[in-house]
């Protein structure tokens, strides 16, 4: 009969992971029957005893063996054995008496499984809970990786050079826990959650994992090394947390990877309370242990632009920066692109940072109270400067002192560092472009006085005078300015006549006095540029035609086309707008200003024949050439 109470026993401690074997050699030592253990153990695994058979028990006797062997053996195929075949009236296991103390393996070598693709471990060794894991090598990286693993199939990782496993212990139909050796640690995610973890002990998390999904019974995991990310400082340091509108900002950003050369992109992106539109730009490309970074304010307008410099904050509210670090060898690997390259900010997004920290900044109150809205308000009386001496910020709205003479309105110079009433400095600077009057520049002010008198070489013929009294009279010209009215040249009138603008070439042909105003709307490097220019020839000087030319108005816009163009090249929406936006503050700087050049008048002439036909091909060769005169 086959005894009940030891079946029970081997099928609950083999399915611990105890093998026949080590039941066998424990149930003989502690006095059970050999028969008896045999009997039970071929019962639960299906098999004949003979499989145990062992030197242990050849000093039965091979005789008495054999006719055991063959009498068991036809009594349990013959019949088969049932709940009624067990003998119940067998003595009580003691079942203090059978908690086997014997370990299934001391050393890793102990759980060789013969195949090379495997990492044979041994967890908790020598103990009762001993039990071997046979794991398939898994190369973690600092992105996240989508990973199946099966409750009966292990993988392996390494940290910091060091061999870890993970083992699937249980599976529910949202949930999974895990085993992470060497250092057991047992960890139970829901659908969704993840988790970052210290594996090796040393306060640093070294590992992420999220559970993504279970399919089939199987669990699929997120996981990536954090090992790359532990050895990077990455901080955001300004001078304080709180600064006041107007306030000096400074600080710097912490940068550092602490085991030898990483080339990455340093990342910035940032945001404005109340405002649903950011900045973002690449700070720095190559490796991050050279690069050190100021900390600057930014100011976002309400339509996300960014205006005015980056010293100061101009209102108040809450101000936020995201700094993240990517590795180059990660983009290459995983979006084929070279990071030395300009890199698409949008093909950026597609990948995870190495590192990502947020700081936000809190702006408060003013350093002053408003001085002005213009220059206009720091030329005349107000708080804090002196009439005339100072140019308004617009931003903070401070009257400050200039360091260019960029800096101060018209009619004003820096001197000291102070905008004065400065109007010119020699004569040509008080060129109104009126030739009837005689310009003069006195004590940095100008005066126009009408010419009366007769004087060769003044480009003016008055009234009165004549081609034997001045040679500025000619019979061909005569004495008044020709006024030629308007025109306008663009790709649309090109094959259209302009019988204004032959007005103001036949002139030219004799450098008679006249004057024009040309509209110019033309696609100039993929910006639609509108231009308005005022121009007067003046006449003849040492055998030269003298043009005048003052640019009244100037601004240019982006058709379609340019627009995805550069879409296309990585910039954004946001980027066109501001670099446009660039554009035209230079295009408003370049109007009011004019020039004055000195031609033969066959070259002067084939200059406007081609400026008819579209072609405009002046250069800064041309106006040194030229004897370009500028009266700014």
């Amino acid at each position: 009969m086959v005894n009940k109470q030891l079946v029970d026993y081997i099928k609950n401690t083999e399915s611990k992971g105890y093998s026949p074997q080590q039941l066998h050699d424990y149930l003989i030592q502690r006095g059970y029957d050999p028969i008896e253990v045999r009997e039970a153990i071929g019962f639960v695994n299906k098999s004949k005893t003979s499989i145990l058979t062992n030197k242990k028990f050849i000093s039965i006797g091979i005789f008495f063996v054999i006719i055991i062997i063959a009498c068991v053996a036809s009594f349990y195929f013959l019949t088969g054995p049932s709940d009624s075949d067990f003998d119940n009236d067998n003595e009580n296991l003691d079942t203090k008496e059978l908690d086997i103390a014997e370990p299934i393996c001391s050393i890793d070598s102990d759980c060789d499984d013969n195949n090379v693709n495997t990492l044979d471990r041994c967890i908790n060794p020598s103990e009762k809970t001993s039990k071997c894991l046979n794991a398939q090598q898994t190369q973690l990286s600092d992105v996240e990786k989508e990973i199946s693993i099966n409750q009966d199939a292990p993988i392996l990782f390494k940290v910091n050079d060091e061999n870890h496993l993970i083992e699937v212990e249980e599976v529910t139909d949202n949930s999974a826990t895990i085993a992470i050796y060497s250092e057991p640690k047992k960890i139970t995610l829901n659908i969704g959650e993840s988790k970052e973890i210290d594996v090796d002990n040393d306060g640093l998390n070294d590992l992420y994992v999220k559970l993504l999904r279970i399919t089939d019974g199987k669990p699929i995991f997120e996981i990536k090394s954090l090992e790359k990310a532990n050895k990077l400082t990455l901080e955001i340091n300004p001078s304080k947390d709180t600064f006041k509108v107007g306030e000096d900002v400074s600080g710097r950003y912490k940068i550092e990877y602490s085991d030898g050369p990483f080339i990455a992109i340093v990342f910035c992106n940032y945001s404005r309370e109340g405002i649903d539109k950011n900045i973002e730009s690449i700070m720095f490309k190559g490796d991050i242990n050279t690069v050190k970074l100021s900390f600057y304010a930014f100011n976002l307008d309400e339509k996300g632009h960014h205006i005015g410099g980056n010293s100061y904050f101009a209102d108040e509210g809450k101000y936020f920066y995201e700094v993240s670090v990517y590795s180059c060898n990660t983009i290459e690997s995983t979006l084929g692109v070279d990071c030395s390259v300009r890199m698409d900010k949008r093909e950026l997004r597609k990948i995870n940072p190495v590192k990502t920290v947020t700081k936000a900044i809190n702006v408060k109150g003013r350093v002053n109270i408003p001085e002005c809205k213009t220059n206009d308000g720091c030329t005349k009386t107000c708080v804090g400067c002196k009439q005339g001496t100072q140019l308004c910020e617009w931003i903070i709205e401070r009257c400050i002192d200039c360091s260019t003479d960029w800096d101060c309105k018209s009619n004003y110079k820096c001197i000291n560092k102070s905008c004065i009433f400065w109007e010119c400095e020699t004569n040509r600077d008080c060129n109104e472009g009126d030739i009837s009057t005689k310009d003069m520049c006195i004590e940095h002010k100008c005066s126009h006085n009408t010419i009366t008198d007769c004087i060769d070489d003044d480009l003016y013929c008055p009234e009165g005078c004549n081609a034997d009294t001045d040679n500025d009279c000619t019979d061909k010209c005569g004495s008044e300015i020709i006024d030629c009215g308007a025109t306008v040249i663009s790709q649309e009138t090109v094959d259209e006549d302009k019988p204004n603008f032959d007005c103001f070439i036949d002139a030219a042909r004799d450098c008679c006095p006249v004057k024009i105003v040309t509209e110019t709307e033309l696609n100039l490097f993929g910006a639609d540029t509108y231009s308005k220019t005022y121009r007067e020839i003046k006449g003849l000087q040492e055998e030269r035609c003298v043009l005048y030319q003052r640019t009244d108005d100037l601004y240019y816009s982006y058709p379609e086309e340019t627009r995805q163009y550069l879409l296309d090249t990585g910039m954004t929406e946001e980027e066109i707008d501001q670099a446009l936006v660039e554009l035209n503050e230079v295009a408003q700087d370049m109007i009011g200003k004019d020039s004055t050049c000195k031609y033969p008048i066959e070259e002067l002439v084939d200059i406007l024949e081609g400026e008819k036909e579209g072609s405009f091909s002046f250069s800064t060769e041309d106006a040194e050439k030229y004897h370009r005169l500028p009266s700014l």
